[in-house]
């Protein structure tokens, strides 16, 4: 019941020969489509409109966040830059029915989200841009290297999921099955790209995002702030994201375009499983650790899924080392 007129679900269902092949030979989307529950077939997703936007941002939110907490930065976004957003949801995050969220669920959210503005709301390619953040990268990455975009922005991206706990694990990362290759799709890239990568980033090093702009072909920027960390509010300082998204990319002055919205998006499934605000990680460390503007009451964070990566119940903290 929240957020009336701006919460919307879509379909999760690919079409035929919309699917892709994820890290590992799997194929991203099933065969046929088929959903085993009436309600699981459908994400929840944030749809902000802007008057008279030239550009959509299908926003990838990171492993510490759900639409809940994405809500402000894309109304901000929205607001600051006078463009039009659609945010999504991963399987297990927040409202979002499906369970423990993998790297192809996730991508398959961010498909479903890309569907819906190309072939519901008939949006130009060429007028879309896909932002990621953190884990959130890695999908926005799956999908600029098979569409002709206008452009990409990566916020705190990691080259792999390896590669990343392989500065916290050590050798233990050489049995962790490789998930989003991140700097081996950019290679495929050839929008606009600007990545984002705080110095004072202590989850993912300032190294990964300089090792994916220097693997990117194209147009692109990078842009180091001095105070910013893996969770910093982007809005807090305009110098962070809204200038140097505003002059890279060029969004404005508006201009009109028609937008037709299918009545059935806004109508809630009758069957989806609400179970409380825990979440799946997707990534070692946990990015939850520390989110600013959260309290330490105010939610229950959710459990890393280290029994993946060590077969067992070890602590975070004994295997991130010192910060």
């Amino acid at each position: 019941d929240s957020w009336p007129g701006e919460l919307v679900w879509l379909p999760r269902v690919p079409e035929e020969g919309d699917g892709f092949t994820a890290s590992g030979g799997e194929t991203g989307f099933s065969e046929g489509g088929a959903t085993e529950a009436e309600g699981e077939d459908r994400i929840p997703a944030l749809l902000l409109l802007a008057p008279l936007s030239r550009f959509f941002v299908l926003c990838l939110h990171g492993n510490g966040d759900d639409l809940g907490r994405f809500y402000t930065f894309c109304h901000r976004l929205r607001v600051c830059c006078s463009v039009h957003v659609l945010a999504v949801e991963y399987p297990g995050y927040g409202i979002c029915p499906g369970g423990q969220s993998t790297d192809v669920s996730a991508t398959q959210s961010a498909y479903a989200g890309f569907r819906f503005l190309t072939e519901t709301l008939k949006w130009p390619v060429q007028q879309i841009i896909v932002f990621g953040r953190s884990v959130g990268c890695g999908p926005a990455l799956e999908i600029a290297s098979r569409h002709a975009i206008m452009g990409l922005c990566l916020c705190s991206p990691f080259i792999s999921v390896s590669a990343l706990v392989r500065g916290f694990l050590g050798r233990l990362a050489d049995f962790i099955p490789e998930r989003f290759p991140n700097k081996e799709k950019m290679k495929l890239v050839t929008c606009n790209v600007m990545v984002i990568h705080g110095k004072r980033d202590s989850m993912v090093p300032l190294s990964h995002g300089v090792a994916l702009y220097q693997a990117c072909v194209g147009r692109k920027q990078l842009v180091t702030p001095e105070s910013m960390s893996h969770n910093t509010n982007l809005h807090s300082d305009p110098s962070l994201f809204v200038i140097p998204f505003l002059s890279f990319f060029s969004v404005l002055p508006p201009t009109y375009h028609e937008i037709r919205i299918p009545a059935s998006v806004f109508e809630k499934p009758r069957r989806v499983v609400q179970e409380g605000l825990s979440c799946s990680c997707l990534a070692v460390p946990c990015c939850l650790k520390g989110v600013e503007g959260i309290s330490a009451g105010s939610y229950r964070p959710p459990v890393c899924r280290l029994t993946s990566v060590l077969d067992g119940d070890g602590d975070v903290e004994a295997y991130r080392g010192a910060p």
